[in-house]
């Protein structure tokens, strides 16, 4: 049975089972909660994952900048993180979790890209969790993963923000020039990340019959996703991209500025959505109108990007979580199909759709906050 919970004898936050993406957002926080009322803050939890079947992808890049967040509020005290040699741990490995929250190191990593082999050397290493090394390696077989594809793995982005951001300094800009400018710099880096995107994830995505087209769709997702994150949210960011059969899943998080804090920078934006809603829904529903009034934005722009990415998402049957701060906005296909996909009349139809039951509603408000923007997309083919 999955499970996140804080046991009060161990002072552990207890992770069981399958971690699904669902879970860490219901239970995780919940749970955190729940240790700190306990135990005040000069001290940080300990995670333990002994008792894991399995991890859901989706939840992984969530996991390595979680860790981020609570290293950073316990004034860069590493979290105590305990394992064993099982499959959960294997998967993990095999991903790169603990290259990435582990000491820093110089790695190498081999590609295969439209059968020409590439290797990138590249620095790793966070310093988030402490972990016992010697559980890592030596799998037996009872670790044995089945049907796993071993070019599934995290990658962590840099953040270039401050490239971006430090153009509002120029003062000689109008706002109609500076806005010309921020485009030419964000189709700029979109273009040099695009190679480095297909590096990492074509291997994951020809492993399965695919046409290109559609390898080179999922491409061009996880690139605008990850360029947006780079440049916007004065944060790193992590992705997962992990493909089988006709499905694939996309799962990228920052613990940045969120919509709130990049809208104030963005000349000339207008919070159209906010403020044209019903006045006495604002407080209740900021951060979820805010997520709309950022595709309502995008719509404006005349290239692609978020908004123009949902639409394609929703086209082929696909779903997109969005998350941000206390809120997450679920967009599917099967409820979404036929609509004009306009982000006001969106923000209205989702929220009569609102139910407690979060395993079907398409809007879901948390007790707790997760800093920064978290997308998750599923696409079948």
């Amino acid at each position: 049975m999955e499970n996140i919970k804080y046991n009060l004898e161990s002072k552990e936050i207890e992770f069981s089972g399958k971690i699904s993406s669902y879970k860490f957002y219901v239970k995780l926080f919940e749970e955190l909660k729940v240790f700190y009322m306990e135990n005040g803050n000069s001290t940080p939890p300990v995670f333990s994952f002994t008792k894991v079947d399995e991890f859901d992808p989706l939840v992984l890049p969530n996991l390595l900048f979680l860790g981020l967040i609570l290293k950073t509020f316990h004034n860069g005290k590493i979290i105590p993180l305990k394992i064993l040699n099982t499959s959960a741990t294997k998967y993990l490995d095999n991903t790169q979790f603990f290259n990435n929250v582990g000491a820093p190191k110089i790695i190498s990593e081999e590609f295969n890209v439209n059968n020409i082999k590439i290797e990138i050397v590249k620095r790793v290493g966070l310093e988030i969790f402490a972990f016992e090394k010697g559980y890592l390696g030596f799998y037996n077989n009872s670790n044995n993963l089945i049907n796993y594809n071993p070019n599934h793995k995290i990658h962590v982005f840099e953040n270039c923000s401050y490239e971006y951001y430090k153009n509002y300094l120029d003062k000689s800009l109008t706002p109609e020039n500076l806005e010309l400018k921020l485009d030419t710099i964000r189709t700029k880096k979109f273009n040099e990340l695009k190679p480095k995107i297909e590096k990492y994830f074509y291997n994951v995505l020809h492993a399965y019959e695919r046409s290109q087209n559609n390898i080179n769709t999922i491409l061009s997702i996880i690139t605008e996703i990850v360029c947006n994150s780079m440049l916007y949210s004065y944060s790193a960011c992590s992705a997962m991209l992990q493909s089988k059969d006709n499905k694939t899943t996309i799962s990228i998080s920052d613990i940045g500025i969120g919509f709130e804090g990049s809208f104030i920078k963005k000349p000339n934006f207008d919070n159209f959505v906010t403020r044209n809603f019903k006045s006495h829904y604002k407080k209740k529903l900021k951060n979820y109108l805010l997520i709309f009034d950022a595709l309502h934005y995008s719509k404006s722009k005349e290239r692609d990007n978020l908004y123009t990415l949902l639409v394609h998402i929703l086209e082929k049957g696909g779903k997109m979580r969005i998350h941000y701060d206390n809120v997450q906005v679920i967009f599917t296909s099967n409820r979404c199909s036929g609509c004009d996909v306009i982000p006001m009349k969106c923000a209205k139809c989702l929220l009569d759709n609102l139910t407690s039951d979060y395993l079907i509603s398409p809007v879901r408000f948390y007790e707790s906050n997760y800093q920064g923007v978290h997308i998750e997309v599923e696409l079948n083919f």
